[in-house]
């Protein structure tokens, strides 16, 4: 596969594309439905209405990072969601292997499937990556036997709340302030403001990305407002 590859859906991808439609029905209000159809039944509509409105499938080459796609998107098309879709038997050698790769694809994704799953395998360790990756990714588990499951595994806290006495140390506080965060984040495409003289002026700067602008902002107290 070369890195991008954009195709018509065909009825073969119905089951994949009930897995990203699912959410939209069961978690908000901006579908008119309130069941979610069956693969055959999304199959159906693909081959009925693809005439007039085609899906457009686009597919990733994982070796591939998300943000290099994302830049060569026409300025004025949006990103409706992002989901990733995992081999939920071969995940845990790629995360330990290439985990680079495997953060880029989650840290961005409104919605993670693990897929050809087991039933009665311990979730927990895709659970905790995931989670790490993003603290506001849906996850779904397609298990081997056709049945899915949305996680709904509670996060554990980090302290005993029925303790008699909640000891939190001085090293597990921290600051960030984030509306000059975020006003650092607006100036760094631009640049960022500097003291002069005569007031404040705004330096040029080739950071662009949020990554890159966040790893200078925290890295470095000399550039934007700390």
């Amino acid at each position: 596969m070369t890195n991008l590859s954009v195709r018509f859906a065909t009825p073969a991808d119905a089951e994949a594309l009930v897995a990203i439609y699912a959410p939209y029905i069961l978690k908000t209000a901006i579908t008119y439905e309130y069941e979610i159809p069956s693969a055959a039944e999304f199959a159906h509509r693909i081959e009925t209405y693809s005439a007039k409105y085609p899906y457009l499938v686009a597919e990733l080459n994982g070796m591939q990072q998300v943000g290099d796609l994302y830049m060569r998107f026409p300025e004025d098309w949006v990103v409706a969601q992002e989901v990733m879709f995992a081999d939920a038997q071969t995940f845990m050698t790629y995360n330990a292997n290439m985990r680079n790769l495997v953060m880029d694809k989650l840290v961005g994704a409104q919605m993670v499937v693990f897929n050809r799953l087991e039933k009665g395998v311990d979730v927990m360790p895709f659970h905790k990556i995931a989670r790490a990756a993003s603290r506001r990714i849906d996850i779904l588990y397609d298990y081997t036997d056709g049945s899915t499951e949305f996680d709904e595994i509670e996060d554990p806290l980090p302290y005993d709340l029925e303790a008699d006495v909640v000891e939190i140390k001085d090293t597990d506080y921290d600051y960030v302030d984030s509306q000059l965060l975020l006003q650092d984040i607006a100036y760094y495409p631009l640049g960022h403001p500097c003291m002069e003289a005569r007031g404040i002026s705004v330096q040029d700067n080739s950071k662009t990305s949020v990554a890159d602008i966040l790893a200078s902002l925290l890295g470095h107290t000399s550039e934007g407002e700390d």
